[in-house]
């Protein structure tokens, strides 16, 4: 008989594959966000004021929104030919309108990055990755707690009695469909009309029905249990 080999190792490797696959989802929802924010902090630390010329300002309850473009001797590419917006406060939106200009601080090649003072802030902005993030965990929650449901329940028909185990899951082949299997009791059913005792082993992430087939069975429910036979299911 070959020595039984441990599930707990190609668990976790399963686990870890798991993991890194969540930190990818997870930097992917959030990276157009930290991209956003680096681009901005450049604009802060090596922008250039501007004062762009106001095209339009529409209240919006909250602040004032204003619509404005480079002048096209500014040297910020694309100089008088696109329009941005921006959303301030009322004051600021006030000078602007007044005024006819705004100062936005910009980089002259990144004219679609800019920071402007009294920029009102778009709650939207932090709540949407909050969200996904808060979504993509409880996807991996769920699909971690159903996991194990979802693979196809073995069976197990004893060749011998059951025998107290050791905490290590195992599921080991011997020869063709013989089989080593170690694992908790998660419940025992006992025989119908004419019928086996039966009891259900958690192998990792795996279930196992084993059908006892006359063979004794002292372990309890909560107890890990190890036994020896053919897989006909």
């Amino acid at each position: 008989m070959s020595s039984p080999t441990p599930l707990a190792s190609p668990r976790r490797a399963r686990l870890g594959r798991g993991v890194v696959l969540l930190l990818l989802v997870l930097v992917l929802v959030n990276l157009p966000t930290l991209i956003g924010a680096f681009n901005r902090q450049q604009v802060r630390s090596g922008g250039e004021d501007v004062a762009a010329r106001v095209i339009e300002t529409r209240d919006t309850g909250a602040g004032v929104l204003v619509s404005f473009t480079y002048p096209e001797d500014s040297g910020v590419e694309g100089g008088g030919a696109t329009a941005y917006a921006v959303e301030v406060d009322q004051e600021t939106g006030e000078r602007a309108e007044e005024s006819g200009t705004l100062t936005v601080r910009v980089r002259p090649d990144h004219p679609a990055t800019y920071v402007v003072d009294g920029e009102v802030s778009n709650p939207g902005a932090l709540w949407m990755p909050i969200g996904l993030n808060a979504l993509v965990l409880l996807i991996a929650l769920l699909l971690w707690r159903v996991r194990g449901r979802l693979r196809p329940e073995l069976v197990l028909r004893a060749g011998g009695d059951l025998e107290a185990g050791g905490a290590e899951p195992l599921l080991e082949r011997v020869a063709g469909l013989e089989y080593v299997v170690q694992g908790r009791v998660v419940a025992l059913e006992p025989a119908g009309d004419g019928g086996d005792d039966e009891l259900l082993l958690e192998v990792a992430d795996r279930r196992v029905r084993v059908l006892l087939d006359g063979h004794a069975n002292p372990v309890e429910v909560g107890a890990d249990a190890r036994v020896q036979g053919v897989m006909v299911g």
